[in-house]
């Protein structure tokens, strides 16, 4: 969790764990990036980032007992800390690209999911010279992101991660300026809205998942056929499926709530991941049903992937992601509220009831039909 470190953050934070709403989790600050508070039941421990794999604790205090003062103390004690790692003259990055001053330096003062955002930025970006690099390029990236249907708060927390690292280098002297201020993103409430595939895409999509692997097959179809997140998809075990049933166990440990859940395997699922596991699963210790023998290791992400599919059928202005938003849509469809809510994994029934909005054209419809169905219609 990647918010600004204020103490009613922190205390609603505390709350929501010790109430059992959300489970003990890391609350990283954005104005201080080596700065971690974990979250607990109780107290939040405060942690400073010497790298990426190593943290020094600074205290553990209850949210409730904390105040300002102690709050700007523990940032100010973070930037020493990190400093004294990183004593680095004036100037020296200029002419250095992002990508060089990311691996060598901010990487050691920073959190994993902080650098995971910028390392995510295009070449064009990262390999451009810091005193050369302007906003028509952030520009340019977002034009390109958002013809791809990325919505733009995604993008903005990829170029606030870009500006605070380089806001880091300046405040320590590590450059003389920087020119990529004042970047605009205009946050559409509506952007967040579930989007769901029209039939005319659907049909492209499964024109094309034709040709590729079983393995590809196998990911899409439990994304849009078990509403199963991609993370979820990619972290089944083989022991998780049960073909008697036709269902399939998601763990704790992979789900968004760590709730763990079944999701329904439908018949052509089910065939699919049966001819997949004859024809091209790798045996492998840990049981992956989805293995990349390259790294020795589970299949990790799908983007490379889909973004080959999603460009041989036009997907334009949808996601991957989206495959479960049809699903959660369409069952809304076939049953009610609080079944869809088990199906999805959502904590709560507000969350299902999003999905609503996909039938708003049907309301006049059915107001106009239960009147018929009542007996009402020539009162």
């Amino acid at each position: 969790m990647k918010h600004r470190m204020t103490l009613t953050n922190l205390k609603s934070s505390q709350d929501s764990v010790s109430h059992g709403r959300k489970r003990p989790f890391d609350f990283y600050d954005t104005d201080q990036p080596s700065l971690l508070a974990r979250v607990g039941k109780t107290t939040c421990t405060f942690y400073c980032y010497l790298s990426r794999t190593n943290k020094q604790k600074l205290a553990s205090k209850s949210a409730h007992e904390l105040d300002n003062s102690e709050l700007k103390h523990l940032r100010r004690v973070c930037r020493e800390i990190s400093g004294q790692y990183r004593e680095l003259d004036a100037l020296t990055f200029d002419d250095s690209t992002p990508r060089h001053y990311l691996r060598y330096v901010y990487k050691h003062v920073v959190s994993s999911k902080v650098y995971d955002e910028i390392d995510r930025l295009p070449d064009f970006i990262l390999e451009t010279p810091i005193n050369l690099l302007r906003p028509h390029e952030i520009e340019r990236w977002k034009s390109l992101r958002l013809k791809k249907g990325i919505a733009q708060d995604t993008l903005r927390k990829q170029y606030y991660a870009l500006s605070g690292m380089l806001n880091y280098a300046l405040r320590h002297g590590h450059i003389s300026h920087h020119h990529i201020k004042g970047v605009k993103f205009i946050i559409d409430k509506q952007s967040t809205i579930a989007k769901a595939y029209t039939p005319d895409q659907l049909e492209r999509l499964r024109t094309v998942l034709k040709s590729c692997s079983l393995r590809d097959q196998c990911v899409v179809l439990l994304t849009l056929l078990s509403g199963s997140r991609p993370k979820e998809s990619l972290s089944i075990r083989i022991q998780d499926l049960d073909f008697d049933r036709s269902q399939i166990w998601l763990r704790s440990s992979t789900t968004k709530g760590q709730i763990a859940r079944y999701v329904k395997m439908p018949p052509v699922l089910s065939k699919k991941i049966s001819e997949y596991l004859e024809a091209e699963w790798v045996n492998n210790s840990n049981g992956w049903l989805f293995y990349n023998p390259k790294t020795n290791d589970r299949l990790k992400n799908f983007r490379k992937q889909w973004e080959t599919i999603a460009n041989a059928a036009m997907l334009n202005g949808v996601r991957f992601y989206d495959l479960r938003h049809t699903f959660c849509s369409m069952m809304i469809k076939e049953g009610s509220l609080p079944v869809v809510q088990k199906l999805m994994g959502h904590r709560q029934i507000g969350t299902t009831a999003k999905y609503l909005h996909h039938f708003a054209d049907e309301e006049d419809i059915a107001a106009s039909s239960l009147q018929d169905r009542m007996g009402f219609n020539d009162f």
